[in-house]
């Protein structure tokens, strides 16, 4: 019996992300915090994307195209619009004055990427239980400009949070969630880039990906009592 070891992966990934978006939504209905509540909505998107993945790779269905295509524009919408949200709370955060714009040309880019997907959607394949898949070189880079724009940002903002922050346990959660948000960008490359054009096994992007969401749940789980790390807003 073939163990769905992608399955798995991106399911725990999928609990990871809701359990820290639940952390994020606490923490904004406690101190009102307009920072939090954006951070429980990317991160519940993030987790929603992580357990759409999770349902093919875990059912091994026959017709596996067909289940993709159904799957595909949502876990894709799910996706980039949590990205975006990130985006829009980076320039929230950083450049007040740019937050729209830059949520624009996010949004521009999710819509894009969709179309992309549906008009020619990947080939998805499973090799000793990891989902490997191949997409056309453009629609993988177009895909991956929204990590590049957002979620490295957003990890950046964390790291400067865990250098001004006071609090021990503070400066720990923002310095894991910096690092988490980074790291995050690895299995991305292996994905929608290196995986296409020097065919890596797929258990190599499995493990990297298991790692992000292993550190991302441990600096939640340790380091969540009470508030969440304040960020300034640079007026």
């Amino acid at each position: 019996m073939t163990i769905p070891i992608t399955g798995i992966v991106f399911l725990f990934g999928a609990i990871v992300y809701i359990f820290s978006s639940h952390k994020f939504y606490q923490c904004w209905k406690r101190e009102n915090n307009y920072i939090a509540k954006l951070f429980a909505y990317a991160f519940f998107l993030l987790g929603l994307h992580w357990f759409l993945d999770a349902i093919p790779c875990l059912m091994f269905i026959g017709d596996q195209s067909f289940i993709w295509r159904i799957i595909d524009p949502v876990r894709i919408f799910s996706l980039f619009t949590g990205i975006t949200i990130l985006g829009y709370t980076m320039s929230y955060i950083k450049f007040p004055k740019y937050r729209w714009p830059v949520s624009i040309l996010l949004s521009i880019i999710t819509i894009t990427a969709i179309g992309l997907f549906i008009v020619s959607p990947p080939t998805y394949f499973y090799i000793n239980g990891s989902l490997g898949w191949e997409i056309e070189p453009i629609i993988g880079i177009i895909s991956f400009l929204p990590i590049v724009l957002a979620v490295i940002p957003v990890g950046i903002v964390f790291f400067q949070e865990a250098r001004r922050a006071e609090d021990k346990r503070v400066k720990i959660r923002a310095l894991g969630l910096g690092i988490a948000m980074c790291w995050g960008v690895f299995p991305s490359i292996t994905d929608f880039i290196l995986g296409n054009f020097f065919k890596i096994p797929p258990l190599y992007s499995d493990l990297s990906y298991l790692g992000c969401f292993l550190f991302l749940f441990i600096t939640i789980l340790l380091t969540w009592k009470p508030a969440l790390p304040r960020v300034r807003v640079k007026i």
